[in-house]
């Protein structure tokens, strides 16, 4: 299947690559899927995650289009003043610009995992051509049932013989290599009104929306529902759809993880956005 460089955005400084179809129906009104980066990974994606999919979804007959962000992989850095949020959402419209001019895209469907879900949400809460997104390890907030599955689990593994006994001679002799905090420490959510407000936006217009969570976040999601407590007031319709893989980590080490992720994603594409008959 063909694949295609484009130089785009401001000063033509970013870089991006379309996966297409090998061939393409005139009334084909399928949204062109863009891969975001994962948090500091090159556009190919953890394990070439992107790369592999945006080629099985081109069989399928969807355009893929794989960018880096300014300063990421091999787009330039900005030397511009504008924060990161402005920029990223700046670029992406680029992105999506640039696949009308060049290949007739008029519809988007926006992907990305861990910092490139938050990018996701925010580019489709802006930009009225996305018509679907789909967030790997978004953002999470603590319910009642989230903080009594954690620190039950944490107390039920303390009273181990083995951990009593680590547990008191850290309180001896601490571990500096040992004081991180367990899950993903580095992501900044909005406040859940904000994004519950956003949601809301999104399910108004039709938005389609796939949530995956992995036990790779045990951090601040670990049961399969706490999305919904989360966002109780959001009347989503039929616009949502959610996932819950407890047993995997959150870049998708396992072969048979990222196929079973690849096989999720080109399925909910097809259902979400069968082909014109």
């Amino acid at each position: 299947m063909p694949e295609k460089i484009h130089r785009f955005g401001p000063g033509r400084g970013l870089i991006g690559l379309t996966t297409e179809p090998a061939a393409t129906r005139a009334d084909d009104d399928k949204p062109a899927v863009i891969f975001l980066n994962a948090g500091l990974v090159h556009r190919i994606g953890p394990y070439r995650m992107h790369t592999v999919l945006a080629r099985r979804l081109a069989e399928r007959g969807f355009l893929a289009f794989r960018f880096d962000l300014s300063g990421l992989g091999d787009s330039h850095t900005r030397t511009d003043n504008r924060g990161y949020r402005e920029r990223t959402l700046e670029e992406a419209a680029a992105a999506m610009d640039t696949l009308s001019q060049h290949h007739g895209a008029r519809r988007f469907v926006v992907t990305g995992l861990c910092s490139g879900a938050m990018n996701a949400h925010g580019i489709a809460a802006a930009d009225e051509r996305v018509a679907g997104m789909i967030l790997l390890d978004a953002y999470g907030y603590p319910t009642a049932r989230f903080l009594l599955r954690r620190y039950a689990s944490n107390a039920l593994r303390s009273l181990h013989p083995r951990k009593l006994i680590t547990h008191l001679r850290s309180l001896v002799q601490p571990d500096p290599a040992r004081s991180g905090v367990e899950g993903i420490d580095y992501l900044d959510f909005p406040p859940r009104q904000e994004i519950a407000a956003d949601l809301g936006k999104l399910a108004a217009r039709g938005t389609r929306m796939l949530f995956i969570y992995t036990g790779g976040v045990g951090g601040y999601y670990n049961y399969e529902g706490q999305f919904r407590d989360n966002f109780r007031s959001v009347d989503f319709g039929d616009c949502l759809q959610l996932d819950y893989l407890p047993a995997v980590d959150h870049t998708f080490t396992l072969l048979r993880d990222r196929h079973t992720l690849m096989d999720r994603i080109e399925g909910w594409l097809q259902e979400q956005f069968p082909e014109r008959r």
